[in-house]
């Protein structure tokens, strides 16, 4: 069995499946199952997961407000442009920030929890950085696609690094501001191709290549970096 923590859920799916619900793996057994169908499905859904754990804590964990998080009174953290953002935190009766001189200065309730006050740090930096993130998206795709975009937000997501509407709304993991140019190129591109091709038909990668021929690295390097825990 797995050393990794699980819990069990019966449920009326025709198959059974496991997934990550933070440290923890949760499985989802079929319905209809024996009890010797079930230490089998168990065990082989555990030893999948532990091995699609061990790969995932290899990659790279983006995490820039980690020093602040552990208390840290300031922190330079360092974009994937490789511009820095300067924070500065002092004990306020309750949380506020305010940018001056390109140093972010937060006031901090020191009654606020590691968790909400992680999730601040992360839309304080989306907020910031929306207008910057925007205009790349209209210049990329003003030089490639010229598709109707509506809309674009950028936020913190513990999932996916994208996403896009039928409607020409993109949106944008903040953790993307920690990565390589080219692989926000790459999402960009990816989500606007997604505005023609609301799929993953080939139809859809023809486009993306015909934009960026080189397309399969970038995938290949997105994958060695891991998104922020926002559960810590």
């Amino acid at each position: 069995m797995s050393s990794l923590p699980y819990r069990i859920e019966r449920t009326h799916n025709r198959t059974s499946r496991a997934s990550f619900d933070g440290d923890t793996i949760l499985i989802r057994l079929a319905r209809w199952l024996s009890a010797s169908e079930e230490e089998r499905h168990i065990a082989t859904l555990l030893k999948r997961m532990a091995k699609a754990h061990a790969k995932h804590v290899e990659r790279t964990l983006i995490d820039p407000f980690g020093p602040l998080l552990n208390g840290s009174g300031e922190a330079t953290v360092v974009m994937g442009d490789g511009s820095e953002r300067r924070f500065v935190i002092k004990s306020g009766d309750k949380i506020r920030a305010t940018f001056k001189a390109g140093m972010w200065n937060i006031d901090l309730d020191p009654s606020m929890d590691r968790r909400t006050f992680h999730r601040f740090l992360w839309r304080l930096l989306s907020k910031s950085e929306l207008g910057n993130v925007e205009e790349l998206v209209l210049a990329i795709n003003r030089e490639t696609l010229r598709l109707p975009v509506r809309r674009v937000r950028l936020e913190i997501m513990g999932v996916r690094w994208g996403s896009c509407s039928r409607k020409g709304n993109i949106n944008l993991n903040s953790a993307l501001l920690f990565v390589p140019p080219s692989i926000l190129r790459y999402v960009i591109i990816h989500e606007l191709a997604h505005i023609k091709h609301p799929n993953h038909s080939a139809a859809f990668w023809r486009t993306v290549e015909c934009v960026m021929p080189e397309y399969r690295i970038e995938i290949a390097t997105i994958k060695h970096f891991r998104l922020p825990d926002l559960q810590k």
